[in-house]
């Protein structure tokens, strides 16, 4: 996850709050019921806390879509 949106070229559930929001919503749109995310790739997540406090964003996102 950036702070800032990606280009044109980034890939899917990558880039800004707002990019993933938008392809979670679109996974939505396409019927699916459910979607897995594992924030231990993203080199911010260092701690249990990192990780716990990156999944409620990531829940906030998809529940917002």
């Amino acid at each position: 996850m950036t702070d800032s949106p990606l280009g044109d070229d980034r890939k899917v559930y990558t880039g800004s709050p707002d990019q993933i929001a938008s392809d979670i919503a679109a996974t939505q749109a396409v019927g699916a019921a459910e979607l897995a995310f594992d924030p231990t790739y993203d080199p911010a997540v260092q701690t249990v806390g990192d990780f716990t406090d990156r999944m409620k964003l990531l829940r906030g996102l998809a529940a917002g879509s």
